[in-house]
């Protein structure tokens, strides 16, 4: 008689499968980035990088108890944010984390606890970590009684997995070497084969002996040796941090700590120089390493000397006052400079120093001379390459070069001061190296300088006022605050940055682009008084980027000797001249109808290369934002006679070199065009941008009028800055208006609304006041009565210029609700005039039945349709990429004369005015349905006759293209622009949406207006407490799950098909919830969340088929009840339920993915999209599932109402059978019932519906464990069995009670086919 309980099963090898499957899906997946994982440094690349973005290290044991600590971190870009952590520490009961803000070029300290120290051989979890989100470079520093040492870090994209330890050798009795390693990454081994004494733990470990350690993320071992550790070698499995030194170091001076981050053996070179200390007095040392066999050619002098060297040994060389030092290897080797130090009275401290190797030079440097120090820079070159070493974007030609014996190269040396600053070093074209040093009494130090591989140093040269401001937006960002000013400042000046990339070709159409995209930003159209600094620093910065940007893009084109650009927002031209040999010609460079002419003089004085750049720059719109934002109302003018005056040019600006030349030795002419034709009585003043106390001024020092006429003005200037004209009326104040009572309109259909506008101007004008929303009407209405003139004919092109120009105007960007009704007025007479003043256009040339123009503002399209003809076909009209469709019938029925007209009109950026000014606030939507939504479309307009129809026979089509791609889950609608009791709204009514798509919407409307799309998000934000609950609920019906699988498999007493059933049925949904819990937001790579969507649907889909086959299972199993001899009743075969269990899904899935492979992933969960219906491949199945297995059970409740229990003697088994039933359809209603609760979200209910679904779904495991183990009196015995320890004889024939898992008679087992699980 066979035992039941918890054993293995004979067929132990399936369970292994099963739960080898669940573990490869969970591997699978722990492979997926997280759904918010950024970037971070790429590890390992064995490049001698000193720029990068994360840096690790630690602060070794030295003498003495009192110690200071620091990182000294130089910013290369602008608002650089840096981040100092200690990981696991938690000093004075707090975690420590310093933030900071650090410019370019600026230097930064941030002091770290003294309790980091380490003391003695031990693993240690402070780990140092600094990131920043630019390129930084950082230096360790140990002060020890205000005598600071000093190692420059590498980032951790430049750490290496091998390193070979070197300790300086000294006869202080209380020194003793120290080395540290630490791991950026987790779970790192690490190897230490010892040459010489340690201490590890307890023991003495000498040479030949192998430590292996384990280290986690951000930890550390310190080492420290009895005797020298030179040629100790540490090999690791992921790559690491290592620091080398001697605790004290006692030679010449009192007692210093020294210590160096080693390079990894990877980024080892072949070739160094090491030029000897501009102080050096004794000799110094070196030590050169091998890692393996190598042949060494080291060279003092004259003096040549070659050593072989074996793998992992150390040599130890002297370095000689004033002699350099050269040494070659076959192979790459490690060299390490250590000075000694000095005895009194010239004393100085030792350090220790990384030699860089020649392959390793690069052009540019950065270095940091310290307070208090005698700085140094010196500097090994090219003997060829000298004479054009820049320091400090001057060349410096007065460095004496001495030549390094046996070698091509040639060192020197160049004093920095005393004073603490940061120094930018290069040259053109020839890599070099250049070392920090500097000595004081009883200190020097050492440091290799940051090279910069990446950006050169030619696009710094920021004003005191633009650095005032860095500073201010520095404590902007420190704070945690949004400021939209500094925001500007930051994009501008990453922008520059870029484009000055060493590595990287800039055309002018790059520079034109990306800084012409910023003169739309809000921050140059921002009123009131409170922003005008901004402004005016914004408008100083962005001038200077862009000659910064232009000069750089033409240097980096030797080959183009002239280049020119030309954008909406910008024209830019360049030239090239050779800075060799003197020029007495001039030349003029021209962007759009402005030029420049300058002499060849003032750009060769202006020389830092061989090749000089000069640079001219025209903007069409800059002088619109600065004239009607701020000198109408005088903020920006520097004198008063100024005041009443406007800009009626350009803005153009000039520079040479590097730079602006604020004065030169000749002047500079520039002719400027008016944009308005100058008039006999107006007076013209040529001024230019400065920036003074955060100020932005107008003013005229060093510019005056050479010749001016009614169309241009030429400008003669002794200096190179950004230009204009001022030009005004000095006679009589006061003009007459077109608002008077002396003028008819011709074409004039104004809205009693506009009339009401029309009579509060003539008021105003009446009064002598000024307006600018009344200028605007009084401009808008001259220009359209003068094309409405009888006698004179009026193109496209004239049209699209003049109103063009109106979308600029300060009126219709003006913000503040006081002035919305305004806005809405200039606008809706913006847009009725422009197709007044088109189909009078069309109509005015009977000749050209179709006519197109296509400017910066506006395209316009007009057609004409005889009247005489009856024309039943529609036609499109194209402005820009969107269309109208009208039908032939519309047109001719608003003809007033021989000829029918229809315009259509698309505005570039009228959309951008009326959203960002209005829409995002709610000020012009007419329902509140539409507050939510966005403008992402351009605004079109259609027009006929001789005005809008507001009511038409046919309905007209308008295809809009989306400005941003329509996503899944937004709503579009079409709507209109109307005006009501003086206020502009987006109205629904009269138009539909016909149909749409990501890229574009059909709008389908019943009259002619002006016509935008709406779009937004309908779903609403997911509710936190909702992620809380199915986070919380899906873990628990995890682990119910995994327990009743456990039970299934391993409690034998109960195993039969119903089991097997429950237990298949228990996998997918185990597989499934989890799946869904951990990847179901991994949307940030496309192909691994459609593979995730694909997974869930087959899962999901797995478990209702094994639902299916249970509800099968029950109804033949009572329907057998009914059957005298049981085993007479119909069988199903078990062979069938894998099949169908699991290929019946499969082939769901197979033809859904080849129908719409697309439709699996969506841009917020990785599950079924929406779109064609897709979503149904999942729920039509499931729906029908539901349904067949409520037939089977209302067949089955039928069934049971009957009395078979005369059909058996043994009754309990009759009542086992009905609450088998009642269970199943308890799970049945658990499992159909969720997702059915998920068709209901909709309505005012849909957030409890949501908060049903989730709960019951997430009680799917805790449901089934419950019914089918905790209720089964045969699982309970198990389960007291297992805890009791003890396991019982089990009868054959099971009679007693029966679970959900089977049903039994007093004699067999019924089954789909199978003998009883009894054991014989």
């Amino acid at each position: 008689m066979g035992r039941r309980g918890f054993a293995f099963p004979p067929h132990f090898k399936q369970v292994l499968f099963i739960f080898s499957q669940v573990f490869f899906l969970l591997g699978l997946f722990s492979f997926l980035p997280p759904a918010s994982a950024q970037g971070t440094n790429t590890i390992g690349t064995c490049q001698t990088e000193t720029l990068g973005r994360e840096f690790i290290t630690s602060y070794m044991d030295e003498c003495g108890n009192s110690s200071q600590f620091e990182v000294q971190i130089t910013g290369y870009f602008a608002f650089t944010s840096v981040s100092v952590s200690i990981s696991n520490y938690m000093g004075n009961g707090a975690k420590f984390e310093k933030k900071i803000i650090v410019n370019r070029g600026e230097i930064q300290w941030v002091r770290v606890p003294e309790s980091v120290g380490i003391k003695g051989s031990t693993k240690f979890p402070n780990v140092v970590l600094v990131k920043a989100d630019k390129d930084i470079s950082v230096v360790s520093v140990s002060n020890k009684h205000m005598n600071p040492e000093t190692t420059v870090l590498y980032p951790v994209s430049s750490l290496g997995k091998e390193h070979y330890i070197v300790t300086p050798s000294t006869q202080s009795l209380d020194s003793y070497p120290e080395f540290s390693v630490m791991t950026y990454e987790d779970r790192n081994s690490v190897e230490v084969h010892v040459k010489g004494k340690l201490h590890y733990l307890t023991q003495v470990y000498s040479t030949g002996n192998k430590l292996e350690i384990k280290l986690r993320a951000f930890q550390g071992y310190q080492f420290q040796g009895i005797g020298d550790l030179s040629g100790t070698r540490i090999v690791s499995e992921k790559p690491v941090a290592v620091l080398v030194g001697q605790v004290c170091f006692c030679n010449n001076t009192k007692c210093n700590h020294v210590f160096e981050q080693l390079l990894p053996v990877c980024s080892w070179g072949t070739t160094y120089i090491i030029p000897p200390l501009p102080w050096q007095k004794v000799n110094e040392t070196v030590y050169i390493t091998a890692s393996q066999s190598t042949t060494v050619l080291y060279q003092l002098g004259e003096q040549p000397e070659t050593v072989t060297l074996a793998g992992g040994s150390v040599l130890q060389r002297p370095v000689k006052p004033s002699i350099p030092v050269s040494i070659s290897a076959n192979v790459s080797i490690q060299v390490m400079f250590y000075s000694v130090g000095t005895a009194v009275p010239n004393s100085s401290h030792a350090f220790l120093m990384n030699v860089p190797d020649v392959a390793s030079y690069c052009r540019m440097y950065y270095l940091n001379a310290q307070e208090g120090f005698e700085n140094f820079a010196l500097m090994v070159a090219n003997a060829s390459e000298t004479g054009t070493i820049i320091l400090d974007n001057q060349p410096r030609r007065d460095v004496v070069w001495n030549r390094v014996p046996g070698t091509d190269f040639v060192w020197g040396m160049r004093p920095l001061g005393p004073a603490i600053s940061s120094h930018a070093v290069e040259h053109p074209s020839s890599p070099f190296a250049l070392l920090s040093v500097g000595t004081a009494t009883m200190d020097s130090y050492g440091i290799p300088g940051s090279c910069r591989k990446n950006v050169t140093f030619k696009c710094q040269t920021e004003t005191l006022q633009i650095k005032e401001q860095l500073e201010k937006c520095k404590e902007v960002f420190l704070q945690g605050s949004n400021s939209e000013f500094c925001s500007f400042m930051n994009s501008t000046l990453v922008n520059l940055e870029s484009m000055c990339a060493q590595d990287r070709a800039v055309s002018l159409q790059e520079v034109a682009r990306s800084f012409g995209s910023f003169l739309n930003s809000s921050i140059l159209s921002a009123g009131g008084n409170k922003n005008k600094g901004d402004v005016a620093s914004a408008v100083t910065l962005l001038l200077q980027s862009v000659e910064l940007a232009a000069l750089t893009a033409a240097l980096k084109s030797p080959e183009n000797r002239t280049q020119n650009m030309t954008t909406e927002p910008m024209a830019i031209e360049t030239l090239l001249i050779r800075a060799a040999g003197p020029c007495g010609k001039g030349f003029t460079l021209r962007a759009q109808e402005e030029t420049m002419d300058i002499q060849c003089d003032t750009v060769t004085r202006a020389p830092t290369e061989d090749i000089l750049a000069v640079a001219f720059i025209s903007y069409s719109t800059l002088d619109s934002i600065i004239d009607k934002r701020f000198l109408n109302e005088g903020g920006l003018t520097a004198d008063e006679k100024l005041r009443n005056f406007h800009l009626n040019s350009k803005v153009v600006s000039g520079a040479v070199g590097n730079g602006r030349l604020m004065n030169i030795s000749k002047p500079v002419n520039f002719t400027l065009r008016h944009r308005q034709e100058k008039k006999e009585e107006e007076e013209t003043r040529c001024v230019h941008w400065k920036l003074i106390a955060g100020k932005g001024t107008w003013a005229e020092d060093g510019c005056t009028v050479h010749e001016t006429n009614s169309s241009y003005t030429i400008c003669h200037c002794d200096h190179l800055s950004s230009f204009a004209l001022l030009m005004g009326i000095n006679g009589v104040k006061g003009r007459k208006h077109l608002l008077g009572l002396d003028v008819t309109f011709q074409c004039q259909t104004e809205t009693p609304q506009i009339k009401e506008q029309l009579k509060r101007c003539k008021g105003v004008f009446l009064q002598g006041n000024n307006s600018e929303f009344c200028s605007f009407v009084n401009s808008t209405l001259v220009s359209l009565e003068t094309m409405c003139a009888e006698d004179r004919a009026v193109s496209l092109q004239e049209v699209a210029r003049p109103f063009g120009s109106f979308l600029n105007s300060s009126t219709l960007s003006a913000g503040g609700k006081e002035r919305k009704g305004e806005v809405a007025s200039a606008v809706t007479l913006l847009l009725q005039s422009v197709e007044l003043a088109a189909l009078r256009a069309a109509l005015r040339s009977p000749n050209n039945t179709t006519q197109t123009v296509t400017t910066e503002s506006m395209a316009i399209e007009t057609r004409l349709i005889p009247a005489a003809n009856c024309c039943d076909e529609a036609f499109t009209l194209r402005a820009q990429n969107e269309t109208m469709d009208i039908h032939c019938d519309t047109v001719t029925r608003a003809s007033t004369e021989d000829s029918g007209a229809v315009a259509f009109i698309s505005y570039s950026t009228l959309d951008s005015i009326i959203d960002k000014r209005f829409l995002n606030k709610g000020g012009l939507t007419a329902d509140e349905k539409l507050r939510n939504f966005h403008l992402n479309s351009r605004v079109v307009s259609g027009a006929v006759g001789n005005g809008r129809l507001m009511n038409i026979s046919k309905p007209v089509n308008f295809t809009l293209h989306h400005r941003q791609t329509k996503k899944e889950e937004e709503e579009t609608l079409c709507v209109y622009w109307k005006f009501i009791a003086g206020k502009g709204t987006w109205a629904e009514d009269g138009c539909a949406v016909l149909h749409t798509n990501s890229t574009h919407t059909i709008c389908r409307c019943d009259h002619l207006s002006s016509f935008a799309l709406l779009m937004g998000h309908t779903g609403e934000e997911e509710s936190y407490p909702l992620k809380i609950v199915t986070y919380m609920g899906l873990t628990f019906s995890l682990l119910c799950l995994f327990l009743a699988i456990l039970t299934f498999l391993l409690c034998r007493s109960i195993w039969n098909v119903s089991t097997s059933l429950h237990l298949q049925l228990c996998l997918c949904l185990f597989l499934a919830n989890l799946l869904f819990l951990t990847a179901v937001k991994r949307t940030s790579i496309r192909v691994v969340c459609a593979v995730v969507a694909g997974f869930l649907h087959y899962l999901f889909l797995a478990c209702f088929s094994w639902m299916f086959l249970e509800g099968l299972h029950l109804f033949l199993t009572v329907r057998n009840l009914k059957v005298v001899n049981y085993t007479s009743a119909s069988r199903f075969k078990k062979r069938f339920m894998y099949p169908f269990g699991y290929g019946f899904p499969a082939l769901v899935v197979a033809i859904s993915a080849a129908v719409n492979h697309k439709g699996y992933g969506t841009s917020t969960h990785c599950w079924l999209t929406l779109e064609r219906g897709f979503h149904w491949s999942f729920l039509g199945p499931v729906c029908a599932i539901i349904l067949i297995n409520l037939t089977f059970f209302l067949a089955t409740l039928w069934i049971l109402r009957d009395k078979l229990s005369s059909l058996n003697e043994d009754v309990s088994t009759l009542k086992d059978t009905r609450l088998l039933t009642f269970k199943a359809i308890a799970q049945l209603f658990i499992l159909g019932c969720t997702w059915s609760l998920g068709l209901f979200q909709i309505g005012s209910a849909k957030m409890v519906m949501a908060y049903l679904f989730t709960i019951v779904n997430s009680l799917q495991g805790a449901f089934i464990f419950l019914v089918h183990c905790l209720l089964n009196r045969q699982v309970r015995e198990e389960y007291r069995r297992w805890i009791k320890g003890t396991r019982k004889p089990s009868p054959t024939i099971q009679t007693g009670s029966v679970s959900m898992s089977t049903v039994t008679t007093s004699t067999k087992m019924v089954s789909w086919g199978e003998p009883s699980t009894s054991s014989p």
